[in-house]
């Protein structure tokens, strides 16, 4: 019983000693090294729109090398684009057929037969040309409405590929200023 009652008063004892003690002294924050010129540069306001390239606003060579290269070699960026050209040739595609449709064509028969009367072969070309027009009159706007469709897939497909393209620019702008306060 003695021993304890002798070891819980060293370790109160401990305790107690260890609480009077001060806190170690903590070091001052590193202050990250931001160029001024990034201070200094304006950021757009709600509502306004990205401009393209924003990021040289920054006037820093090595982070427009990096966003150059990550815009050049990112494969999401790459589809969205295919994307965008799928687009404007289905939109090309649906306009074109508001326009009236030509068809020239000739068609060749070359046959060889035997006369029945002489019984000497014969040959007969037989030159055939052939021209078909055709237009579909858009009373109902059937037509204009599937080009304006197209219109707005397409436009909605350059949007998607622009705000991947931000996305992209942003996070290796974002990593480059977090690596620098690092």
């Amino acid at each position: 019983m003695k021993r304890l009652t002798l070891g819980t008063a060293a370790l109160g004892a401990a305790l107690l000693l260890q609480a009077c003690g001060s806190l170690p002294a903590t070091p001052a924050p590193l202050a990250a090294e931001v160029p001024a010129r990034w201070q200094d540069a304006t950021t757009p306001t709600t509502g306004s729109q990205v401009q393209p390239g924003w990021w040289h606003d920054l006037g820093d060579p090595v982070l427009d090398g990096l966003v150059d290269r990550a815009l050049a070699r990112n494969t999401d960026l790459r589809v969205a684009a295919a994307r965008v050209a799928e687009a404007r040739a289905l939109s090309d595609v649906q306009h074109a057929a508001a326009l009236p449709t030509l068809d020239l064509g000739v068609g060749a028969n070359r046959s060889r037969s035997i006369s029945a009367a002489t019984g000497k072969p014969y040959l007969s070309t037989v030159l055939q040309p052939q021209f078909q027009a055709a237009y579909e009159v858009d009373l109902w706007g059937r037509v204009d409405a599937l080009g304006q469709a197209a219109d707005a897939q397409l436009q909605a497909n350059a949007s998607a590929r622009d705000s991947a393209a931000l996305s992209v620019a942003a996070t290796v702008v974002q990593g480059e200023v977090n690596l620098r306060a690092l």
